[in-house]
């Protein structure tokens, strides 16, 4: 790694290349080691949850979070029992929206009930 001497004589060019290659690498490490742990890439993940309002819709969004995404099953909580049928239904269309436009391959959603936890 340079000094802050050094750094200050480097061009904008090899701030760049060092600042990509840093980056780059540690993007490469960490896809890396969630594609040991069997999980899917950094980009497939942040894809799907950043970019989740805007893929599936606002009026989903609102009652549907992504929580988790594993082996190309992405795990989704409900506000209310009532999305359960509705996500069956619209999980074929999500699936193929959701494959589109990240580089994930979700092949299932899994629903979950979020707990009211007043009711606890």
């Amino acid at each position: 790694m340079k000094t802050d001497d050094e750094s200050e004589n480097m061009s904008e060019n090899e701030k760049d290349f060092l600042t990509n290659n840093t980056s780059s690498s540690l993007a490469g490490a960490l896809d890396a080691l969630l594609d040991r742990l069997g999980a899917e890439s950094a980009t497939a993940i942040t894809g799907v949850f950043a970019e989740w309002p805007k893929i599936v819709g606002e009026q989903v969004a609102q009652h549907v979070t992504p929580i988790k995404l594993e082996r190309g099953r992405l795990i989704v909580e409900i506000d209310d029992p009532s999305w359960a049928t509705q996500m069956r239904f619209l999980e074929p269309q999500l699936i193929e929206k959701l494959n589109a436009a990240t580089t994930s391959t979700i092949t299932a959603i899994e629903v979950r009930v979020k707990r009211n936890p007043r009711n606890r």
